[in-house]
């Protein structure tokens, strides 16, 4: 997977988790996520590991859930899961090669998956973070500033 992005771009690696509400995932308890991210040649350029625990209900909580949103169960509409999203490798530097893939396991092999994907975010800094996060900000002056050249 190759970008825009000049190398040497920092960019973070996440890992998102869909996880059924069973008794078979309760008790599996803490666990750890690990992720391996490889260039083009296979080499590793990032390595991490997170610790993460499915949020608790209490069974008062989790009876009223249930009853509650019954109806849309049994139509299919929606299921029992927790979503569970974390960072996991934080890369200081974009790699030139460019990142080819990843390799993301769990350290507990009773942990039942709905799915998982990973969230690639680059971690925009100077100009570029404000061109993305204040658009019409620096589309405004933008155009204030060239047009002060054009009228001088």
């Amino acid at each position: 997977w190759s970008s825009g992005q000049a190398s040497g771009s920092s960019l973070d690696v996440g890992v998102t988790l869909v996880l059924p509400e069973s008794e078979a995932n309760r008790q599996v308890g803490p666990f750890m996520v690990f992720v391996d991210v490889m260039d083009k040649q296979g080499k590793v350029v990032g390595r991490g590991a997170k610790s993460l625990v499915m949020p608790h209900k209490s069974p008062l909580f989790s009876h009223i859930s249930t009853l509650a949103w019954s109806l849309p169960m049994l139509l299919g509409l929606t299921r029992e899961e927790q979503r569970i999203t974390t960072t996991v490798v934080q890369l200081v530097s974009f790699p030139s090669l460019g990142l080819h893939s990843s390799h993301v396991s769990v350290s507990d092999s009773r942990l039942q998956v709905y799915s998982a994907s990973i969230d690639i975010t680059f971690v925009l800094v100077g100009y570029r973070y404000y061109m993305y996060h204040w658009y019409f900000t620096c589309l405004f002056w933008g155009t204030v500033t060239i047009s002060n050249f054009y009228l001088v």
